[in-house]
C-alpha cells in the first residue's frame, strides 16, 4: 500500500497548503502594518494604491505592477518593503507548485497503475478475486492481457484498489483474502508468539446449500422419494382440544392450525411411536383401524394433507450439518428411474468433482470451473421444467475458506490474564446494551399482562400471540404494545440504547439505565494523551448495581488486535459476539473436511455447560454454509424442516418447551415441560442472526444469547449520535480514544455529516480537489490514513433500512492514494449520512511478523478471537 501512495503529489499539495497558510498569515500581518502607513499619508493616489495593495495582501492575491513598484517601495519603510518582497517570493513559489501539481498527479497515476497492476496480477490475489468477484476478475484479465498499465478503465482501477486494500489492511476481508486458524494456550510461550516457520495452509470449498435444498425438494416431490422417506411428527406440533398448532418449515413465521380430531391424534401417536414410519405404512395403519372400510385413495389424500399442513414432515435423510456432501445427496437418487433422477445424480456428482478440483487450481482454471459449476446448477434448477429465473444462480455457488493446517500462534495464559480480566469487564458491562434486552423485557411485560405471572404457556403459543400483536396491532392506544414490540424486534429503534417513547415500564427502565451509564462514560475526563481512561473499579460498581435481569452472555468471543509496543501488554477491541467455541467449531469442521478425517491435535473442548441451565444449539444450516460447524453443545434444538445431527434422546423439541415468569427478576424462562429444566437456545453459526427464520430468531432473542454483542464503531464507548461541533454540526466532531485497563474499547474517531466531506465536484480538476482534501484534513486535525464508516442515519431512524451500525463495514482509506480516495467518495451517499473516520490502531505497517520482522512480506494484519466466559460456564 505504501508504493501505491501518490507521495510526491501529496507532499506537493501539503506544501501548497502550507504556503497558502503562511501567505494568509503574513498577508494579514502586512495588512496591519499598511493600515498604519495609510493613516499617515493623507488623501490622494498614494493612499488609494496603498489601500488596494493592503487588500491584495490580505486576500493572498498578487498585486499588479501598478500597486507594487519602485515608487510605492520608496513611500514605505524598508522593513515593510523587505517583508512584501519576501511575501511575493512565497506567492511565486506557491504558484510554481500549483502549476506543477497536475503534471505530478498525471505521472504518479501512471506509476500507481503500474504498481497496482503488479500487485493485483499476483497469483494469490487473482485466486481470491475469482471467488470474490468473477466479473472484476475478467476485467483484470483483460487489463493484464493488454500489457499496458495505462489501458485500465478508472472505475476498474478503483474497484481493484478497494479489493487490494481489503486484503492488505482489513482484519475481516473476504474469506479468500485471509487465512483462519487455531491458536494454543501454552505456559511459558510468552505473551504472543507467531510461528512463520510452520506456515502451512490450504483452502476448503463448500457448495452453496441452495444446491442441496433443491435436490432434497426434488426428491420429496416424487412418489418414489416420498415412499422411501420416513415420516416424523413436526417437532413444534402442539395437539390440544381447541386445535393443533405447529410452525411451518421453510423459513416462514406462520403458525399453522388444523382441527384436532381422533384421526389427527392417532396419526401423531402412530408416527411418534414408530408404528408407522412412511406414508404407505401410515395409510395401512389407518386402514386397519377402520377395518378396511375407508377408501384407500381418501386415506392417502388425508396423509398427504397432514404432511402439507405441517403436522407431519418427512424426516431428512441427511442432517443439515452434512448438506454439503454432494455424493450423499446423489446417492438418495440411486435406484430411482426416469430422466429427472438421472439428471439430478449427474448434476450433483458433477458439482462434487468440480469442488474437489477447485482448491488445487490456478485462477484461470478456477474461472472455468465456476462456469461449469453454474452449468451444473442450472441443470439442477431446470430439471423438472422450472424456469431459471436467475436468482440464486446469479450468486456465488461455492464458498472458499483458507485455513492454517496447524496452529501458528501460541500465547501464555498467565501473561494474558490481565487482558482477559479487562475483556471480562467489558462482557459484563455490555449486558445492559445487548440489543435484545429491551425486546426481551417488553415480551416479559406482554406475558405478564396477557397470561398472568403464574402461567405456564407453550412457547409456540407465546410466539403466536406476540407475532399477532406485532403484525396486526389495533389502531389507537390498544395497539401501542404491539407497535413497540414490532419496532424493537425489527430494529426500527434507531438508537439502541436511547429511549423512544415506550409504553412498557421495564423497557423504560432499561433505557434509563443505559442513558445513565452512557453519560458516566462520556463524563470521564480526557487525559493528557487525549484519551478517556475508564476506572475498572467504577465500572465494576456500576455493573453490580444493575438488576438481576441484566444478564451478560455466558461466553463471549472478543475480536482483538495487539497494540504496538515492546511490552505487547494491551489490545484494541474490534467487536464481541457470542462465544461457546463458535469460530473454533467452524474451523475444526473445515479442517476435518480438508484432511478427510478428524484431527486429534485439533480436537475441541468438551461441550459447554452452565450449571442447571441446559445449553441447546440450533443445528440448522438454513441455506448457508456459514452455519456448518462441528457440534458444540451436548443437545440440539429440533426444529421443523431441519435435519438433526444428534440422536433423538439429545434433541429438544419446541413442543416440549413452556414459558414461565420469574416474578423475582421480571424475566421469562424457557423450561422443559416434563421436568422444569431451564433451557437456553444458542445460535452458534456464523450467519447473521437476523437471517434466521423469525420464530427461531424469537426463541434465541427472548430466551437465548444474542449473536452480536458489541461493534467497536458503534457502542456505548463510541456513540457517534451524541455529537456536536462549534460550527453548528457542519464540521467534524471528535470522539477520544477510550481505554479500560489494558483494552482500548474505542478508537479515536472523527465524525461529520456527509455533506461536510469535500467530495469532488462535477468538472473540478483533480489537483483542485486534492488541495481541498488536504486543507480539510489540516484544518480539522484529521488523519491521512484511517478506517471510514458511512452510516445511513435517515433510513435507520425511519426504520426503512437496515441497522445503520451494520450498513457499511469500515473501509481502509489513505487520502494520499487517489484511487482509495475515489472509492471513499463513492461510498458517501446522502448528505445526511454520518461519516466516521477511525484512527488506524494498530497501524497495518506494524502488523505482526510471521518470520523475520525486517522483511515486510512477513507482516500480516492479524485479529485474535479470545473467548471469555463467566464462572458459571464450564467445558467438559
Amino acid at each position: 500500500m505504501d508504493t501505491l501512495r501518490f507521495r510526491q503529489s501529496w507532499e506537493t499539495a501539503v506544501e501548497i497548503d502550507s504556503l497558502g497558510r503562511r501567505l494568509c498569515a503574513e498577508g494579514a500581518a502586512l495588512a496591519d502594518l499598511l493600515h498604519s502607513e495609510i493613516g499617515q499619508c493623507g488623501q490622494g493616489e498614494r493612499k488609494s494604491r496603498l489601500v488596494a495593495l493592503r487588500r491584495r495582501l490580505y486576500n493572498a492575491r498578487r498585486p499588479p505592477d501598478r500597486l507594487w513598484n519602485d515608487q510605492v517601495r520608496a513611500a514605505l519603510p524598508q522593513t515593510v518593503t523587505r517583508r512584501v518582497d519576501a511575501w511575493l517570493d512565497l506567492f511565486d513559489s506557491r504558484e510554481r507548485r500549483l502549476r506543477e501539481l497536475p503534471g505530478v498527479l498525471e505521472r504518479e497515476h501512471g506509476r500507481a497503475r503500474s504498481s497496482l497492476r503488479e500487485a493485483v496480477g499476483r497469483d494469490r490475489f487473482r485466486v481470491g478475486l475469482v471467488q470474490a468477484s468473477p466479473d472484476l476478475y475478467r476485467e483484470l484479465r483483460e487489463w493484464l492481457a493488454k500489457g499496458d498499465a495505462s489501458s485500465v478503465d478508472r472505475s476498474v482501477a478503483i474497484r481493484l484498489m478497494k479489493f487490494l486494500a481489503r486484503a492488505v489492511a482489513k482484519t475481516s476481508p473476504f474469506s479468500t483474502f485471509m487465512i483462519s486458524g487455531l491458536g494454543e494456550w501454552r505456559r511459558g510461550a510468552g505473551a504472543l508468539a507467531h510461528h512463520g516457520e510452520i506456515w502451512s495452509w490450504r483452502t476448503v470449498v463448500e457448495p452453496n446449500l441452495w444446491l442441496a435444498q433443491r435436490a432434497v425438494g426434488l426428491l420429496a416431490s416424487t412418489a418414489e422419494g416420498t415412499d422411501r422417506w420416513r415420516l416424523r411428527v413436526n417437532p413444534s406440533v402442539v395437539v390440544a382440544e381447541g386445535g393443533t398448532e405447529m410452525l411451518t418449515a421453510g423459513g416462514s413465521d406462520r403458525v399453522a392450525r388444523v382441527q384436532t380430531n381422533q384421526t389427527v391424534r392417532e396419526c401423531v401417536r402412530a408416527v411418534g411411536s414408530g408404528e408407522a414410519r412412511t406414508p404407505a405404512q401410515l395409510r395401512d395403519h389407518l386402514m386397519r383401524l377402520d377395518e378396511g372400510r375407508a377408501d384407500s385413495e381418501r386415506v392417502t389424500d388425508f396423509v398427504s394433507r397432514l404432511v402439507a399442513s405441517g403436522v407431519l414432515e418427512f424426516e431428512p435423510s441427511i442432517p443439515d450439518q452434512r448438506l454439503d456432501d454432494m455424493e450423499a445427496l446423489a446417492a438418495l437418487f440411486d435406484g430411482q428411474q426416469g430422466p429427472d433422477a438421472h439428471a439430478v445424480r449427474t448434476s450433483l456428482r458433477s458439482v462434487r468433482t468440480l469442488l474437489r478440483e477447485y482448491p488445487e487450481s490456478g485462477a484461470e482454471t478456477r474461472l472455468g470451473l465456476l462456469d461449469r459449476l453454474r452449468e451444473s446448477a442450472t441443470a439442477l434448477a431446470t430439471v423438472d421444467g422450472t424456469p431459471d429465473t436467475g436468482g440464486v444462480l446469479a450468486k456465488n455457488l461455492c464458498h472458499e475458506t483458507a485455513l492454517f493446517t496447524r496452529p501458528v500462534l501460541t500465547a501464555d495464559p498467565d501473561d494474558w490474564a490481565p487482558v482477559v480480566t479487562d475483556l471480562d469487564r467489558v462482557r459484563r458491562f455490555m449486558a445492559l446494551f445487548q440489543r435484545n434486552l429491551s425486546f426481551r423485557m417488553a415480551v416479559a411485560d406482554f406475558f405478564r399482562d396477557r397470561f398472568g405471572e403464574e402461567s405456564r404457556v407453550p412457547v409456540l403459543r407465546l410466539y403466536r400471540e406476540v407475532r399477532d400483536a406485532m403484525r396486526e396491532p389495533p389502531p389507537g392506544p390498544g395497539g401501542e404494545v404491539g407497535r413497540e414490540l414490532g419496532a424493537l424486534n425489527e430494529g426500527r429503534v434507531f438508537d439502541p440504547w436511547r429511549s423512544p417513547e415506550g409504553v412498557a415500564p421495564s423497557v423504560r427502565e432499561v433505557y434509563r439505565m443505559r442513558e445513565e451509564a452512557s453519560v458516566r462514560i462520556r463524563d470521564t475526563s480526557v487525559d493528557r494523551s487525549g484519551a478517556r481512561e475508564l476506572d475498572p473499579e467504577d465500572l465494576e460498581r456500576m455493573v453490580a448495581s444493575w438488576p438481576e435481569y441484566v444478564r451478560p452472555v455466558g461466553s463471549a468471543a472478543c475480536y482483538v488486535q495487539e497494540l504496538p509496543g515492546d511490552d505487547r501488554s494491551g489490545v484494541v477491541l474490534n467487536g464481541i459476539t457470542v462465544g461457546y467455541d463458535r469460530w473454533a467449531s467452524r474451523i475444526r469442521r473445515l479442517l476435518e473436511q480438508a484432511e478427510g478425517s478428524p484431527n486429534a491435535a485439533l480436537a475441541g473442548r468438551g461441550p459447554p455447560g452452565n450449571g442447571t441451565i441446559e445449553l441447546v444449539e440450533v443445528g440448522g444450516a438454513f441455506g448457508s454454509a456459514l452455519n456448518l460447524r462441528a457440534a458444540v453443545t451436548d443437545r440440539e434444538l429440533d426444529y421443523p424442516g431441519v435435519g438433526p445431527l444428534r440422536p433423538p434422546e439429545r434433541r429438544v423439541a419446541p413442543r416440549d418447551l413452556v414459558v414461565t415468569y420469574d416474578s423475582a427478576t421480571g424475566v421469562l424462562e424457557l423450561r422443559r415441560d416434563d421436568d422444569g429444566t431451564l433451557v437456553r437456545p444458542l445460535h452458534l453459526g456464523t450467519q447473521a442472526e437476523h437471517l434466521l427464520p423469525s420464530a427461531l430468531r424469537f426463541l434465541v432473542s427472548v430466551f437465548g444469547e444474542p449473536s452480536h454483542v458489541l461493534n467497536a464503531g458503534w457502542s456505548p464507548f463510541a456513540d457517534p449520535t451524541v455529537w456536536g461541533t462549534d460550527d453548528g454540526g457542519k464540521g467534524p466532531g471528535r470522539m477520544p480514544r477510550v481505554r479500560l485497563g489494558r483494552v482500548v474499547v474505542a478508537r479515536e474517531a472523527h465524525y461529520m455529516p456527509a455533506g461536510g466531506v469535500p467530495l469532488r465536484n462535477k468538472g473540478e480538476a483533480e489537483a483542485d480537489h486534492l488541495l481541498r482534501v488536504v486543507r480539510w484534513l489540516a484544518e480539522h486535525g484529521l488523519p491521512e490514513r484511517c478506517y471510514a464508516r458511512v452510516l445511513d442515519i435517515a433510513r435507520g431512524r425511519s426504520g426503512a433500512g437496515p441497522d445503520p451500525a451494520k450498513s457499511r463495514k469500515p473501509m481502509f482509506v489513505d487520502f494520499a492514494n487517489q484511487l482509495l480516495l475515489a472509492g471513499f467518495e463513492r461510498a458517501v451517499g446522502s448528505p445526511e449520512d454520518l461519516v466516521t473516520l477511525h484512527e488506524p490502531l494498530p497501524d497495518p505497517a506494524g502488523a505482526p511478523a510471521y518470520g523475520p520482522p525486517e522483511n515486510p512480506a512477513n507482516r500480516h494484519v492479524t485479529e485474535y478471537v479470545v473467548e471469555v466466559a463467566g464462572p458459571e460456564v464450564r467445558y467438559g
